[in-house]
């Protein structure tokens, strides 16, 4: 597994669709945060 940690000034993501049906409803669009903490995880098998 690892784990990227970033603190940030500031972060916008863009929702598009949901990827998969368990997903919880939320409105497709464009956000922005400020000062805040994005950790990114990516696990492998194996």
């Amino acid at each position: 597994m690892r784990v990227l940690q970033l603190h940030c000034d500031s972060i916008e993501y863009t929702a598009t669709a949901k990827e998969v049906d368990c997903a919880e409803e939320g409105g497709a669009g464009t956000a922005r945060l400020e000062n805040a903490l994005a950790v990114l995880v990516a696990v492998e098998a194996g």
